[in-house]
């Protein structure tokens, strides 16, 4: 595994956190335990079986208990708040464990559990914090960033994208955007090519040197034949010349937010699966079937190559 492949991890091992509290705190609120159970599960499952694959050991170790608890509970079909509080200083833990540090986590028995309740004194408490929420790009309806010098154009594109349903945020020059991309990951960019200081094409090289791919939309009315070849070398989708048709814009808009979402979506996908295969594999193993054990190993190296030469090629645009 590369370091890359590591450090996707990291993130989406961020994303699998978050997605765990939510269902526990949606079923602290009085939602049915069991809506929520496999969002929950399957966060516990695939950041215990990538753990194993990085060979975070501590953290696959502690992820596996917390998961035969939670899977325990299905049976029963409820859980108590005490129970919900110790899962969540639990997840508060393997963020430590991800991180590198040393925890002091007290792991239960099944029994001992089920004797975690809210009327029992030396249940688990976690002191209340409130914790600002990051609208994510990646569970729903989306952000768009748009960058012009012309307030009245921001305001006219922001309301033809905000008819599509997505959220907006816009910059008047492309130093502000910078200072906010990373933070909020945004799904697509608009942007104009003639600004003062720091123009369109110097946003997209700016952007492929941080390593970044969200896809760039440019909208003016200055689109040389020059400006348009360097612009898709380093891999912008598309260019609308001003004046332009709303409804072609609203269109492009909305293909280059589906196709990120599918490029992310194709990702996550192949991730899960080697995050799965290690329990696979062990499965495989100890019934006998190398066989088969070796059919998907050679499919997955396969995947892996060609995860390689993708990237290889989009590094090759940035420079």
């Amino acid at each position: 595994m590369d370091d890359s492949m590591i450090e996707e991890f990291r993130i989406e091992a961020q994303e699998m956190f978050q997605d765990s509290e939510d269902g526990f705190l949606r079923i602290e609120k009085g939602e049915p335990f069991l809506e929520n159970y496999n969002l929950i599960f399957r966060a516990f499952h695939s950041l215990k079986g990538a753990a194993g694959m990085f060979g975070i050991e501590k953290l696959q170790s502690h992820m596996h208990k917390l998961e035969s608890l939670f899977e325990a509970q299905k049976s029963i079909g409820s859980i108590d708040k005490a129970q919900i509080d110790y899962f969540l200083l639990g997840i508060d833990a393997a963020r430590e464990l991800l991180d590198g540090n040393a925890i002091d986590f007290k792991y239960y028995t099944l029994d001992e559990f089920k004797t975690l309740n809210s009327s029992n004194p030396s249940a688990s408490k976690r002191e209340e914090k409130v914790v600002p929420v990051k609208k994510s790009s990646t569970k729903g309806e989306g952000l768009f960033y748009i960058v012009d010098d012309e307030e009245d154009v921001l305001e006219i594109l922001a309301d033809l994208i905000g008819e599509l349903g997505y959220h907006t945020k816009t910059f008047n020059n492309v130093k502000e955007l910078l200072e906010n991309v990373e933070i909020d990951n945004p799904d697509v960019i608009i942007s104009d090519i003639k600004m003062p200081n720091m123009t369109g094409i110097d946003l997209i090289h700016a952007l492929r040197d941080l390593e970044i791919d969200t896809p760039v939309i440019f909208v003016s009315g200055f689109i040389s034949k020059e400006i348009m070849l360097e612009g898709l070398e380093k891999g912008a989708f598309g260019f609308i010349e001003k004046p332009y048709n709303a409804d072609y814009l609203q269109e492009i808009c909305r293909n280059a937010f589906l196709r990120e979402q599918t490029s992310k979506l194709l990702q996550k996908s192949i991730n899960y699966i080697l995050y799965q295969f290690s329990d696979l594999d062990n499965y495989l193993k100890s019934s006998g079937k190398d066989s088969l054990r070796t059919t998907l190993k050679n499919e997955l190296n396969m995947i892996l190559d060609n995860q390689k030469k993708l990237k290889s090629l989009k590094s090759a645009a940035k420079k």
